[in-house]
């Protein structure tokens, strides 16, 4: 799974991604982005790519209760067709995360140890993800996002099972293309073995408390 990540230069998305539309407010840096929480996100529409801050935990627009939303944070990429839940997302409304980088737990006796995992060459990483647009009952609306997961390789496979699915720079254009339907050619995209080269290594445990929110929480302890 993938239940934190971080952005530590927000400011690079937009160049990154060819973004059409910056957002009016500057983006913040944050080292410590957990479920409920708000992040950056790149879509696609007839205007060019967008970038948008939505909230971490798909609530679908049928959902009558939004606490359901902490329970959507990841969406597999083997059954994402399988599941009513992210068939619709998944073939029709597809983003980009970037992440500087995310955190995995590693259990060491009694206590886990966090990492941080980043890319060794670039700055920001794709991660895969679908969003829904959910309405409260004044019909305020609310977009939220899920993380795609895939088996973890590399470096994280000694940590955690899992992993966020990473999508390719060649892939991006055709990923957040809405028109493009394939279920078999968007899976193939999520399970490839195209991810970047990651790097674990050992952080504070202050990344623990999601209230601790400081570019100490990515520097490598001894």
């Amino acid at each position: 799974m993938c239940g934190r990540f971080y952005v530590a230069k927000p400011e690079d998305i937009s160049e990154e991604y060819n973004i059409m539309r910056p957002p009016s407010d500057p983006i913040e840096p944050n080292y410590n982005i957990s479920p409920g929480a708000y992040s950056p996100v790149v879509t696609h529409d007839k205007d060019g790519n967008k970038l948008e801050m939505f909230k971490w935990g798909l609530i679908p627009s049928w959902s009558k209760d939004p606490r359901i939303g902490f329970k959507m944070i990841n969406a597999r990429a083997e059954t994402l067709m399988e599941k009513p839940t992210w068939r619709r997302p998944f073939l029709s409304q597809r983003a980009i995360i970037p992440a500087s980088g995310f955190y995995e737990w590693k259990r060491d006796g009694s206590r886990k140890q966090p990492f941080a995992i980043r890319s060794k060459e670039h700055d920001l990483l794709s991660f895969a993800g679908m969003y829904d647009v959910w309405k409260d009952e004044n019909g305020e609306s609310v977009t939220t996002f899920t993380i795609i997961t895939k088996p973890s390789e590399g470096a994280v496979s000694s940590i955690h099972d899992r992993m966020p699915a990473l999508i390719s720079e060649e892939d991006r254009y055709e990923w957040l293309d809405q028109d493009r339907k394939d279920p078999e050619r968007l899976k193939g995209m999520l399970l490839s073995s195209k991810d970047e080269e990651l790097e674990a290594y050992e952080v504070s445990d202050r990344v623990n408390k999601s209230d601790n929110n400081d570019p100490g929480l990515v520097e490598g302890v001894e």
